[in-house]
């Protein structure tokens, strides 16, 4: 049905302003050969259909993107402190770049 629907959308649009009572009936008697003239036209003229499907994501991508961000994230920065926490004590501040690689590989479920 949504298929008919936009098939159906898509051909009134195609009238622009000539909408008129008689060419929207004539539009919906033609409607299912309307179809199989679209198909044709986007095949001879090699119009590629789009994909209804997502591809499937990479923790490659995202795993980079996340050690990228937390090599600045952890880095102490002189003068920049706060009060309440004068030295940062999160064990993640002890390990090397590798280290937390292996680590977040560990604990991600896949």
């Amino acid at each position: 049905m949504e298929h008919l629907n936009r098939l159906i959308k898509t051909s009134l649009k195609g009238l622009g302003a000539n909408k008129t009572p008689k060419a929207i009936s004539t539009a919906g008697r033609v409607l299912g050969l309307l179809g199989v003239v679209m198909d044709n036209f986007d095949s001879e003229t090699s119009v590629s259909k789009i994909s209804g499907s997502h591809r499937i994501a990479s923790i490659d991508r995202d795993l980079s993107l996340l050690l990228k961000q937390l090599s600045t994230a952890f880095k102490e920065i002189p003068g920049r402190f706060h009060y309440s926490f004068p030295k940062p004590r999160h064990p993640l501040y002890e390990k090397t770049l590798n280290e937390i690689q292996v680590y977040i590989m560990d604990h991600v479920n896949f």
